[in-house]
């Protein structure tokens, strides 16, 4: 339920924090990915280093993969700069 939720939300809070006609602070597509992923990288540090076997081919793969995310999320957010947050959720479904 949590998981549903916490994807429902995504669209309204990114639109509401890049398309700049609230109050709230207003940030670039680019800027809140990076915050995004920053913060999900230092949450999930310390896991990297439980077990690992080989630590550099860990962190390459991880940075490749947090590559093409990264483009996807900053896609989803200048497309929210256009579009309502309820048509991105439908086509993103």
């Amino acid at each position: 339920c949590f998981v549903a939720l916490a994807w429902g939300l995504n669209f309204p809070v990114t639109k509401l924090v890049t398309d700049g006609t609230t109050d709230a602070v207003t940030v670039s597509a680019g800027a809140f990915t990076a915050m995004r992923f920053g913060i999900s990288g230092a949450a999930l540090s310390p896991f990297l280093f439980l077990k690992s076997t080989n630590l550099k081919q860990n962190l390459l793969s991880g940075l490749e993969v947090g590559l093409y995310l990264s483009l996807g999320y900053v896609s989803q957010a200048v497309g929210l700069q256009t579009e309502t947050a309820g048509s991105a959720g439908f086509l993103c479904s």
